[in-house]
């Protein structure tokens, strides 16, 4: 009884099977299902998986914009600066400046050399931007100063602004105008105040960072107020 048994569910499994291979052949017979549809179907999701991917290397625009302040912070120091060259803080003590060549020369109590604060600004910029400005690309021969383990910069005044003192971060405008995975495209309605905290006035920034080695570098600021 039990090798009768056996001998049935063999019977039924094999007629099972011819069932779906009468199945399948009918509908490729009737091209209901096609082997190119299916290929298809494994490629677009192939496709969509990989379309992901490309987009999650892509910032939101609220991380661009955070990424945005954290440079523009640095960048306009160096741009806006009424100094001739960016020195950091300087030291505040008597007979702490030098000068040379009958310029004034502050000694810088953020920076020790100029290597030190290029190593600094370059986390923030380009160095082809950086080698743009008045006399940074000079370095020490005339904008900086080294001495005993400390650096001097030259304070002669460039003529900047008084109306542009005091940055108002939390009134000026960041609008992100384009992210792709290796640039920012950004343009920026920085808000000052005068030195008497009096007035205020705006400036228009236009700024592009590209990616470098996973850090965002600014690569190209344009003060269109200038124009």
């Amino acid at each position: 009884m039990e090798k009768k048994s056996n001998s049935g569910l063999l019977v039924g499994i094999l007629i099972g099977i011819i069932i779906m291979l009468v199945v399948c052949i009918g509908l490729f017979a009737t091209g209901t299902v096609s082997f190119k549809e299916i290929k298809t179907d494994v490629e677009n999701g192939k496709n969509n998986e990989k379309m992901g991917d490309e987009s999650n290397n892509e910032l939101s625009e609220n991380e661009a914009i955070a990424i945005l302040k954290e440079k523009y912070d640095v960048a306009r120091k160096v741009f806006d600066l009424g100094m001739i060259s960016y020195c950091g803080e300087y030291v505040k003590e008597e007979n702490s400046s030098k000068i040379i060549n009958d310029s004034l020369y502050m000694k810088s109590a953020t920076y020790s050399s100029f290597s030190e604060l290029s190593e600094y600004l370059e986390k923030y910029m380009t160095k082809d931007l950086l080698n743009s400005t008045p006399n940074y690309n000079d370095s020490i021969s005339k904008s900086y100063y080294e001495e005993g383990g400390n650096l001097y910069c030259n304070t002669r005044n460039k003529g900047s602004d008084m109306n542009y003192t005091n940055y108002l971060e939390n009134e000026s405008l960041f609008k992100i105008n384009q992210i792709t995975e290796n640039s920012i495209t950004a343009t920026i309605t920085a808000m000052y105040s005068d030195v008497s905290e009096e007035e205020k006035n705006s400036k228009t920034i236009n700024i592009i960072m590209i990616k470098s080695a996973d850090n965002w570098l600014i690569n190209s600021y344009e003060d269109v107020t200038k124009n």
